[in-house]
């Protein structure tokens, strides 16, 4: 009978050590996801002010883009009014030396005689080459900005 009590005695001690190890086993386990609950919500309020820092760098990047593009449209309207003002002085200037070319050949001279012709006609050169060079330039402009 001393042997059965010792043997069950024994078996008494196996199983207790066998439910220590379980229950440790389970604290081991609890801890372990208590620390990935830990990284994880850490991770995310680590990734939800990252969104927060990348909405302000965005929203500021759109204020600069939409006051420079309102910047470049007053640019590129003060441009192309700038190359319609010279057109039209072109126009006048070109009516002017016409009036000039008739009166001067009424008297049987030759306008390329009149020095102050001769400085019309350099300088409506020039405007027309200035104009015609940045037509092309404003219109890529105008398309860029949408005008």
């Amino acid at each position: 009978m001393k042997k059965v009590e010792s043997i069950w005695a024994e078996l008494s001690a196996k199983a207790q050590e066998a439910s220590q190890e379980v229950e440790l086993s389970e604290e081991q386990v609890e801890l372990a996801s208590a620390k990935e609950l830990n990284q994880l919500y850490k991770q995310i309020d680590r990734k939800i002010d990252g969104i927060k820092s990348n909405s302000d760098k965005a929203s500021k990047a759109n204020q600069n883009l939409r006051k420079a593009m309102e910047d470049g449209r007053s640019t590129v309207k003060d441009f192309r009014s700038s190359i319609t003002d010279v057109e039209a002085d072109i126009q006048r200037l070109d009516s002017a030396m016409k009036s000039f070319e008739k009166s001067i050949a009424d008297l049987g001279m030759s306008p390329k005689d009149s020095p102050d012709w001769n400085g019309a006609n350099a300088m409506m050169q020039q405007a027309q080459d200035v104009v015609s060079k940045y037509e092309r330039q404003m219109k890529e402009l105008v398309n860029t900005f949408s005008l």
